[in-house]
């Protein structure tokens, strides 16, 4: 008999709280004529309205499943965005329909970046497969794929002047290719580690390039003889060759994650992943040949008076080495003007388009926009784009009984949504680290196990900690609801099983009686507690340890029952089905076990995720279970059939492992 499954799909592509997703290079863009942000949010593209902080639009298809956006980039006309997909795809989106003009599909693995060529009717896309592909925008098909580098493609640039295309990639090398014959003439290997980033001016003379020391390469294109008279006769320079200037040091030690120049070319932007962008500014080579001239001058000039020797001769004349040259040329070339302080880790930046607008925009790490305003010496906030979302990674998730309210807690805050609006109805602050939540009957209150060991009461209406229990002496892992919603059962890191019963007392000086919680046993075990179930007919309860184990005990009298063992790593969580026949657990070996509760047989081990499981939930009164796991993938499993029969797709994020789910069937 062929049986029937329920499916299920993202609701309208719901996501709460996100603003940007940004987390590479180049990543996010700013279109100063209408003061919109062009940004990622995970499998969208997100438009703002830096002045109002509105969302002005958003591009996703429903028809078809995409995965998280990397890269976006404005068309030189601004009339389109285009996105580079963690699955190798690249779509234009026009910002005034919303639809989707072009779908270029050719790259194997994630788009790292994209670059404009020939007024915008050429592509330079390089990807995580170490490839880069060069793309004809009027005909919408590839025209050759470049292949050379041994590692992922961090950047790309195309040279209008000389047809020719410049990358760089996490193997070390700078590649410089010819468009026309579609090879490498040039393999750059001055780098001693990854080059995350690279930058070329306008005049296409000067090439920066940013890896993991603490210093920016600054490089000279130097084009043959005659190259004057072949431009004239061709209409174009012959291929440059890449020669090294010098190195310029940066106040940051961390690696280098993006390098751009603004419009004007005066102005350079070296990231690096610290809470700060460093500027500097670019002179034309005639000032820096001036500079240097003085430079060199004053460096003689002491090195003669230190010596004893008299200004005289010109063959008294002291010569620079080659490489105090090239490093009194580069610091002429490049000087630090200023840093611009944000209050979070810059993640990307994004200068405004035209010169006459001195903008830059940041994306942060903590979901936020920032646009500042840039003068020669200063730099000023104009505008903040942020929602009420969490500033670190989600810890647990627990729905109400009638699903209008989903609970979301992370590091020191907890957060309370409408699940049918995604609107954020309450926040909670100052709760420490989260691990664990549940909503009490009633869902009038809601209870936060957290790291610090004592469990905080929450009314769930205004988000305040009406009463905080110290329940354990180290981290609350996990808590679950006792039969009859009576009461709740916890469990810690300090090696014991707490029962609490539900109480409600008057608060000190009013009236007013609040939830409370009082202990009513203890149950000391082996090793640390770190997951709690118990079975919908209260006959089981089953507590998995550190120790790789899972422990079952009948749940009225706390008899031991069953002792099971066979997971490498330990369990991080479990679920009883609703006959009370079957239990299955998650480890962070990957695996997921499907157990009878009879005999405690193991019924069948499944390799589940390619990273630690982190939650699996029986659905209803099935033997159907979910499991979600560090890979960022939701499985749906059939436990009688011991199968996996679906897989819900693009709901995670590119950087965050998803660490919790919850659900709710009517």
């Amino acid at each position: 008999m062929v049986r029937s499954y329920l499916r299920y799909r993202e609701e309208g592509r719901r996501v709460m709280g996100v603003v940007c997703s940004a987390d590479s290079a180049h990543s996010i863009a700013y279109d100063e004529r209408e003061g919109v942000a062009v940004v990622p949010a995970l499998s969208k593209v997100a438009l703002w309205k830096m002045r109002h902080g509105s969302l002005v639009r958003t591009f996703h298809s429903e028809d078809v499943d995409t995965s998280g956006v990397v890269v976006t980039q404005l068309s030189p006309d601004g009339a389109h965005v285009f996105a580079g997909y963690a699955d190798g795809v690249i779509r234009a989106w026009n910002r005034a329909s919303g639809a989707c003009d072009k779908t270029l599909s050719g790259h194997r693995s994630r788009v790292s970046c994209i670059a404009f060529g020939r007024a915008g009717t050429l592509l330079v896309s390089g990807s995580d497969d170490t490839t880069v592909i060069v793309w004809d925008l009027l005909q919408d098909r590839g025209l050759f794929r470049l292949k050379g580098h041994k590692a992922p493609i961090t950047c790309c640039r195309y040279l209008e002047k000389s047809n020719a295309i410049i990358t760089s990639s996490k193997d070390t090398h700078v590649k410089v290719w010819d468009v026309d014959t579609q090879h490498c003439v040039q393999t750059v290997v001055g780098h001693r580690a990854e080059v995350w980033s690279l930058a070329v001016d306008s005049e296409e003379a000067r090439m920066f390039t940013g890896s993991v020391d603490p210093n920016i390469r600054v490089w000279r294109l130097l084009y043959e003889e005659g190259a004057e008279e072949s431009e004239a006769r061709s209409g174009r320079l012959p291929v440059p060759t890449v020669e090294l200037l010098g190195f310029v040091p940066r106040s940051s030690t961390e690696r280098v994650l993006q390098v751009s120049l603004s419009p004007s070319g005066g102005t350079l932007g070296v990231l690096g992943k610290d809470k700060f962008l460093e500027l500097f500014a670019v002179f034309s080579e005639e000032e820096a040949a001036r500079r240097t001239k003085k430079r060199v001058a004053r460096l003689v000039r002491k090195r003669r008076q230190k010596a004893g020797m008299a200004e005289a001769a010109e063959d008294d004349v002291l010569k620079l080495t080659t490489e105090e040259e090239r490093a009194q040329i580069a610091a002429d070339l490049l000087v630090p003007q200023q840093k611009v302080v944000a209050p979070a880790l810059v993640r990307s930046f994004a200068f405004a388009r035209t010169a006459a607008v001195p903008h830059v925009l940041l994306g942060l790490a903590d979901n936020r926009l920032l646009l500042v305003a840039l003068s020669p010496d200063t730099s000023q906030e104009l505008a903040t784009v942020a929602l009420p979302a969490h500033p670190s990674d989600v810890r647990s998730l627990a729905l109400s009984a009638d699903a209008s309210l989903l609970l979301s807690t992370s590091n020191h805050s907890a957060r309370l949504w409408n699940a049918h609006t995604s609107a954020c109805v309450s926040v909670v602050h100052d709760t420490g680290y989260a691990l664990c939540s549940l909503f009490a009957p009633g869902d009038r209150y809601v209870l936060l196990g957290t790291k610090s060991g004592h469990i905080d009461i929450v009314m769930a209406a205004s988000g305040e900690i009406v009463a905080q229990v110290e329940a354990h002496s180290e981290a609350v892992w996990s808590m679950a609801l006792l039969p009859g919603d009576a009461g709740i059962v916890s469990g810690g890191a300090d090696k014991t099983l707490k029962f609490w019963n539900f109480d409600l007392q008057k608060l000190q000086g009013s009236s007013k009686r609040t939830l409370s919680l009082v202990l009513t046993q203890t149950v000391v075990m082996e090793d640390d507690v770190l997951a709690i179930t118990i079975s919908r007919d209260s006959k089981f309860l089953a507590v998995a340890l550190l120790d790789n184990t899972v422990k079952v005990f009948f749940a009225d009298s706390m008899k031991f029952f069953l002792s099971l063992y066979g997971h490498k790593l330990p369990v991080l969580s479990l679920d009883i089905s609703a006959d009370s026949l079957l239990l299955i657990t998650a480890s962070a070996d990957k695996n997921v076990k499907i157990w009878g509760l009879d005999f405690g047989e193991c019924r069948r081990s499944l390799f589940a995720h390619n990273d630690s499981v982190m939650q699996v939930k029986f659905v209803g009164d099935t033997h159907l279970f979910f499991s979600a796991g560090k890979d960022n993938a939701i499985k749906y499993w059939d436990a009688d059939k011991v199968c996996v029969f679906f897989m819900l797709k693009n709901v995670y994020t590119l950087c965050i492992p998803l660490l919790s789910l919850c659900m709710w069937l009517s």
